[in-house]
């Protein structure tokens, strides 16, 4: 029964996101190691570890939004026709009026958004199509 019901949407709730691509999860995890070793003979050795283990919780995040990512993307090309938006990870349990009203804000941005570049490619391909000397 439950085959036979059309899927109008998804939304992929509580998805991570890294604030930077530039630290790759395999440099912050070789990183941490580095600085592991280091703070074994060091003066500094709580400081060097306290960087460790902040490159190990942007690797852990990393690799989870890459994750995310992955798996999103799969099935949006599994299934084309299905509008998808994610909702970014909150700082906190969404679990009253104001957390849903932040997704709801959410949701409306993106759906704001795509409606707008939807209408960019249609005035472009109006612009291309309308274009003389374009055949």
């Amino acid at each position: 029964m439950a085959e036979a019901m059309p899927l109008a949407g998804v939304v992929v709730n509580r998805v991570r996101h890294t604030r930077t691509s530039a630290v790759s999860v395999d440099s912050a995890t070789s990183a941490a190691e580095e600085l592991r070793a280091r703070a074994e003979s060091s003066n500094d050795g709580d400081r060097l570890l306290a960087a460790a283990e902040l490159l190990d919780v942007h690797a852990d995040i990393a690799a989870e939004a890459r994750r995310h990512e992955r798996l999103t993307n799969d099935f949006a090309a599994r299934h084309p026709a299905v509008p998808l938006v994610r909702v970014p990870i909150a700082a906190t349990d969404v679990h009253d009026l104001d957390g849903l009203r932040g997704i709801g804000t959410e949701l409306a941005r993106v759906s704001r958004e795509r409606a707008e570049a939807q209408a960019a490619l249609e005035r472009a391909s109006v612009t291309r199509a309308s274009a003389p000397g374009q055949d």
